[in-house]
This record gives structure tokens, sequence and C-alpha cells, in this order.
């Protein structure tokens, strides 16, 4: 059975008590200290508010345990969701988002795929006037314009914004699932276009620091390599550093997470350290399990592509020789990109497909990557 309906201790907020209805978490909320105002209407009495939390707002968790949800965590000290075995925690992924699957629809397939129309179009009208000369292979890019060439940059750069704050979003709408409070879709989206700022600077800051350190691993295996003798320790320098680096990637892994739902005033890096933390080898299996789960959903869907739209363009390759849908290429001959290219119904069919295949892939690997955040110990803005 669910504990009793009544005030509780706001499970991200320990400044705050949060009403409890007997089956979750509510909207209604009041400062911690004073004693505990009348329930809403039509709720039944509840315990005080210095009464323990409740076991669990999330109607997949096993109830009447002596366990609570919420533990405090040494890092950083504060409420987070308690470890889970992975079956649980994989289990709780899916049931999140079942839940939320109206506000994940519009967030990743349909804001999103908006997002990727944004860039398909200017794209498939620069790539339909690119001519390419079978005598040198030129595409002639020379006669496109600087016009339309910027048209596209722009249009790109606008849909991998569209893109992120989808991505946030769904993240906001995930968290609000694990913890037992979920929010509108308006809500989210309005999160994730105020977090795009931050999410962009702390993205420049990362890209410029693997830069550096790419260039200065290039740099060593550049000298052990041509060094003659010292061959042999570059290969053994390569293979250390590699696994180093994978190291850095699974301890950073959940950075995204943390630029999604944790507070403004922390470093997402540190977050993903440190709900990493003591936590390596359980963070790379979920990952590469959620990595394969998305493959499945990856190939599933290229399969319903094959089956129900086929290839708009065949090119086969005998010999010396070139064809395009039957029909040989000659020497010296023109050929318009845009005659390659599939017609308007082929192309927005497969970018529906498409859109269903990414946002499926990305509602699962947002779920887990949340929860795994949170029962590490990630500090996370209610």
């Amino acid at each position: 059975m669910h504990p009793p309906a009544g005030w509780y201790p706001d499970p991200h907020d320990d400044r705050a008590h949060r009403y409890w209805d007997g089956e979750r978490w509510t909207e209604a909320v009041r400062p911690a200290g004073p004693p505990a105002p009348p329930p809403p209407t039509g709720a039944g009495p509840g315990p005080t508010s210095g009464a323990p939390a409740p076991w669990s707002p999330d109607p997949w968790s096993t109830v009447g345990q002596q366990q609570a949800p919420f533990a405090v965590d040494g890092w950083q000290g504060r409420p987070t969701l308690a470890p889970q075995d992975v079956g649980d925690w994989l289990s709780a992924s899916f049931q999140h988002v079942k839940a939320r699957f109206g506000p994940l629809f519009l967030l990743l397939v349909v804001v999103q795929g908006l997002g990727v129309t944004l860039v398909a179009i200017p794209f498939v009208a620069v790539l339909r006037r690119v001519e390419i000369d079978t005598d040198d292979g030129s595409l002639g890019l020379d006669r496109l314009g600087w016009g339309t060439v910027g048209l596209a940059v722009v249009a790109g750069l606008i849909g991998v914004a569209v893109a992120i704050t989808a991505w946030m979003a769904a993240a906001h709408q995930l968290h609000g699932a694990w913890i037992g409070r979920p929010s509108s879709a308006g809500r989210s989206l309005a999160t994730g276009v105020r977090r795009l700022p931050r999410t962009v600077g702390w993205g420049l800051v990362g890209m410029v620091a693997y830069a550096v350190g790419l260039a200065a691993v290039a740099a060593v295996l550049f000298v052990l390599t041509g060094a003659g003798g010292l061959a042999v320790l570059g290969v053994f320098a390569f293979l250390g550093l590699l696994v180093v680096g994978v190291w850095l990637v699974v301890r950073l892994s959940l950075f995204p997470v943390a630029l999604a739902v944790g507070p403004p005033g922390v470093n997402p890096y540190g977050q993903s350290w440190g709900a990493t933390e003591e936590r390596w080898w359980a963070t790379l299996g979920r990952l590469i399990l959620l990595g394969l789960l998305a493959a499945i959903v990856g190939f599933v869907f290229n399969v319903l592509n094959q089956v129900l739209l086929g290839e708009p363009v065949s090119v086969s390759v005998v010999g010396d020789d070139v064809f395009i849908n039957g029909d040989r290429v000659r020497t010296g001959e023109i050929i318009r990109l845009g005659d390659l290219l599939p017609g308007t119904a082929w192309l927005m069919a497969a970018s529906a497909l498409s859109a269903l295949a990414q946002g499926a892939q990305q509602a699962i690997q947002i779920a887990g990557m949340v929860g795994m955040y949170l029962q590490g110990g990630g500090r996370s803005e209610p």
C-alpha cells in the first residue's frame, strides 16, 4: 500500500514541504517549519510535517519496504534517488517514457522534426542545383553563390539549436517523472529554451578542452612513434591513452543531463563527475545497454523504411561504368544532382520515419541517463 496522504519534506527542496495525495506528489508546496495547514480539498488527513518521507512517488516502485527512495548522498549532500539494480532501473525508465509519451512525442518527434525540416529544405534546395561533371568529377559549387550557401549554414545552425532545445526539454520532462513531479510540455520546452545559451557555452568549453587534449595526445604519439626504438613504447602509450579516454568519457557522460536538470549555478562537468563516483562500471554497463537498445530501435525503423519506401535511387558500378537507375552515365556528361534526389513526397515520408526513430531512441536514452544521474547523487532543480 502507498503511504497515507499528508505533508512531507519535499524530496528536492529541503526548505519546503510538499503534499502527497496518497499516490503521488502534488503541486501544493509550503515552507518547512510551521504546523501543517489543512490538506487540499478532498484529500484525507495525513501525518504531520515532520513525518518521514514516503517510500516513493512513482507507480513502478515496491511500496512497503523500509528504505526510502530519496537518500542523502555524501559527495554533495543533496537528496537523490536511491540506487537501483539494472532491471529496476531499466523498467523504471520504460515506465517513465510510457507515462510521458504525449509530451515526449511532441518534443522529440514534432518539435525536433520541425528542426530537421528547417535544415533539410535549404540543403535539399542547394543539392538540387549541384551539377556533377563526370569528366573531372567537379561539383560546380562555385556557381551556387554565397547567398545560397549562407542560407544553408544558417538553417543548419537553427536546426542544431532546435535539436538541443528539444533534448533538454525531454530531459526536463523525464526528470519530473523520476521525482514524481510531472511537468507540461510547454513548461519543459520553456526550460529548454532558457537553458540553451548555457548549454552552448558549456558545450564550447568542452569542445575546446577536447581539441586541446586530442592535440596533446597526437603530439606525444608523434614523438614516440617517430623516435625509432620508442615505436613499441608509442603503441603502449596509445593503448594507455585509449583506456584513459574511455574512463573520462564515462565519467563525463552525464554532463548533458546536468545541463538539462541541474541548478544553473553548478558546474555540469563536476556534477557528472560526482554522479559517476564509485559507479564507473555500473555507468559504463548501462550506457552500453542504452546504446544497444537505441541500435535495435534504429534497425527496426530502417527495416520499415526499406519495406515501406524502398531505395529512391539505384546507383551501381560495373567495371569503369556507372549506372544510375539502370542508365549508363557517359564520360563528360553533366549530371544534375537534383535528378538523383528522390521526390518531395518520398523525402517527407522518410523524414517522418527518421523523426519517429530518433525520438524513440532519444526517449529511452534520456530516461535512463536521468535515472543514472539522480541515483548517482547529481543535483537537480525541481
